[in-house]
């Protein structure tokens, strides 16, 4: 479990990543899951506006109940993890940003990729260098933000798709279920040209 964080987060993600629990697990399960969280974890996935503030060490709790569904298993945790990425971008996206996504090119949108991240978060810092056929992606002042590597990597994952882009690989660097958010995580992506 990560350090308490001032940083705070938009309440789309943790409506979309209950969301996800429920398409992942079954209601069942995911209602049990939620039930294990605090009241604050419970009430942003319900009681919050989309555009509200709420704390990412909420956002954590809801994150860490995620992961630990894979018992363990690195691969398995990582790999929902994006998945869930993949799922809050998709919530996220409204016609006219799907329809947008279509004409971005991958450098364009590798620029504003900073801009996303302090459009849904009140800091941390987000690096985007992309090269060719590769995109790597740095996170920094992200404690208490835990996993926030994997689903980085998601999101950026959906967004090249959407771009029409098939994703050869996504790789998340310096994360771990010990670490979850580490500084200086990074992603990288790549796509056949």
């Amino acid at each position: 479990m990560s350090e308490t964080s001032d940083l705070r987060a938009r309440a789309y993600m943790a409506r979309s990543t209950a969301a996800f629990m429920g398409a992942k697990f079954g209601s069942r399960k995911a209602d049990q899951i939620l039930e294990g969280l605090s009241s604050a974890a419970r009430a942003a996935t319900t009681e919050l506006k989309p555009a509200d503030w709420f704390s990412v060490n909420v956002y954590a709790e809801l994150l860490n109940a995620l992961a630990a569904q894979s018992n363990g298993n690195v691969d398995d945790a990582r790999d929902n993890l994006i998945a869930c990425g993949e799922y809050v971008a998709r919530e996220a996206s409204n016609t006219f940003l799907k329809m947008l996504m279509r004409i971005l090119t991958p450098s364009l949108f590798a620029s504003k990729l900073p801009t996303l991240w302090r459009r849904d978060f009140s800091g941390g810092r987000l690096e985007a260098d992309i090269q060719q056929d590769r995109l790597v992606c740095r996170m920094f002042e992200i404690k208490g933000f835990d996993h926030a590597p994997c689903t980085a990597a998601g999101f950026v994952k959906f967004a090249f798709g959407s771009m029409g882009k098939a994703i050869d690989r996504v790789q998340v660097h310096n994360w771990s279920l010990a670490e979850p958010c580490a500084e200086g995580a990074s992603i990288e992506l790549s796509w056949q040209r």
